[in-house]
């Protein structure tokens, strides 16, 4: 190739390179950013994190925020949050803390960071030895904690300085455990980052909803987290380690709540079912009664299993539920002359109490009404169906004798959600000590009997008797004005 024909050709590649590249820019320039991008956030820092461990627990979702912190609860507290090594072998005996008491340990490695203890007279200290007796000191580990106690001990552990108390809360304010979380995180700067935790998609806690003022302190006091630093926390939700809770009834103390399939807590006033069971709950918050007990809403009577399922189609005793759960007698009309009994007595905002009395109040004013019958020694209640007889009779006519008062008065207690029972026996009257055959009602509460004798008190009323010194509501055999004898 000649010299010309080669610098042609070079020309010629110069050109089309020049071209070429004018044409490839915008193919080749954004890669270039790219990478320049990339490099660039690859020199950033990693995020700084630091980790807050949990200082309170919520054992299987209960995190009781209104029940009361106490001494005990508060020194654990300071050792965690201090970070203080349990004491093996203490120096200071305390007369109410003993070895096998789980909070040994913790009293007497946070005590000193609490006001000096308690000291008791000599004789008072169980210790056998008189020296010990003398140096014998009470820490008082049940009693609760009062709002300075615990910011007092944390600012001394802590080495904090002297700090106000969060708003609306005062020096001896007894703490509550919600209370405390927000004493706490007020007092060491701990803010939970509200945007993180709404973005989880179900229940942490069943007795604390989303709703509640204390949620968020309580999530920051229960939940090991991550998070970075800065004007408040920003947690790190990748970290975190939840998982919802399992579907259906949680129960604890007699109560409970219900999760939905997604994880989310129930919460809803009056009756809700879920998975074939039905729930009664006492409020908006969802929380259900789980007792094995008799409780009323909305003119309605139900039985609360211990795992809160209502009984339905069943019977308990002489209690009887249809397939709503409802109390009933078993006979409509005489469910309807109950509620109509009732409807004319009850008035809005009435207590449980109140509306016995009134109940009580009621059936005393029916007339009375003789006819001799008597029960043998054999018989210690009416048969049911006798009962709904002689209850049937007395709420139509308005007149009987004392067990058509006390079939009555039975049966209405129960429709308020009393579990009472009528009982046949023999009574001597104030007037006349004699027994003669008789019938009065017993309702238990509380794990006492008492026994209601409206029949008795009609008699008082007819015969100038004062039932304020002789009455028959709500006494016990022991006191009672008449002296009654059960079959």
């Amino acid at each position: 190739m000649t010299r010309t024909l080669k610098i042609w050709c070079g020309a010629l590649a110069l050109g089309c390179v020049l071209f070429g590249c004018a044409q490839a820019e915008p193919e080749v320039q954004p890669q270039t950013i790219v990478q320049e991008q990339t490099a660039a956030e690859e020199a950033l820092p990693e995020p700084l994190y630091e980790t807050h461990e949990p200082y309170m627990s919520a054992e299987n979702g209960f995190f009781e925020p209104e029940g009361y912190l106490t001494r005990a609860q508060a020194a654990q507290m300071v050792c965690t949050l201090a970070g203080l090594k349990e004491a093996d072998a203490p120096d200071i005996f305390y007369a109410d803390v003993a070895p096998e008491n789980w909070y040994y340990a913790p009293v007497h490695t946070a005590a000193a960071y609490f006001e000096a203890p308690v000291e008791e007279a000599a004789e008072e200290a169980p210790d056998e030895t008189a020296d010990a007796q003398d140096a014998a000191r009470y820490f008082r580990p049940r009693d609760t904690a009062l709002a300075y106690e615990l910011r007092d001990a944390l600012r001394r552990a802590l080495e904090l300085p002297d700090t106000p108390l969060p708003d609306g809360m005062e020096k001896m304010t007894v703490l509550t455990r919600a209370d405390a979380a927000r004493l706490v995180n007020d007092l060491l700067g701990r803010v939970p980052d509200e945007a993180a935790l709404r973005g989880i998609g179900f229940d942490l806690l069943l007795d604390v909803s989303r709703d509640d003022p204390a949620y968020f302190d309580i999530l920051e006091a229960t939940l090991p987290h991550e998070f970075e630093e800065g004007t408040c926390e920003q947690w790190n939700t990748q970290t975190l380690k939840l998982s919802p809770l399992r579907a259906g009834a949680h129960t604890k103390k007699g109560a409970g709540y219900v999760v939905d399939e997604n994880g989310r807590t129930i919460r809803q006033a009056g009756l809700f079912d879920f998975d074939g069971w039905t729930y009664l709950a006492e409020d908006e918050t969802g929380r259900i009664f789980a007792d094995s007990s008799i409780h009323r809403f909305d003119g309605h009577v139900y039985y609360a299993r211990r795992g809160g399922q209502l009984l339905k189609n069943e019977s308990l005793g002489e209690y009887r539920f249809d397939e709503n759960g409802a109390y009933t007698t078993g006979r409509e009309d005489v469910d309807a002359l109950l509620d109509e009994a009732i409807a004319a007595f009850e008035e809005d905002g009435m207590t449980r109490d109140e509306l016995l009395r009134a109940c009580y109040d009621y059936v005393r004013g029916y007339k009375y009404l003789g006819r001799n019958a008597a029960y043998g020694p054999e018989v210690k209640t009416p048969p049911y169906e006798e009962l709904l007889d002689f209850a049937e009779k007395i709420l139509t006519t308005k007149k009987g004798d004392c067990y058509n008062f006390a079939a009555s008065f039975c049966l209405l207690a129960r429709r308020l959600g009393f579990e009472a029972d009528c009982v046949i026996g023999e009574c001597g009257y104030v007037w006349n000590w004699r027994p003669i055959a008789h019938g009065w009602v017993e309702i238990t509460q509380n794990d006492q009997t008492l026994l209601y004798d409206p029949q008795i008190e009609n008699y008082n009323i007819r015969a100038g008797i004062s039932n304020e010194e002789n009455g028959a509501f709500g006494v016990t055999y022991e006191t009672a004005h008449a002296r009654y004898l059960k079959h």
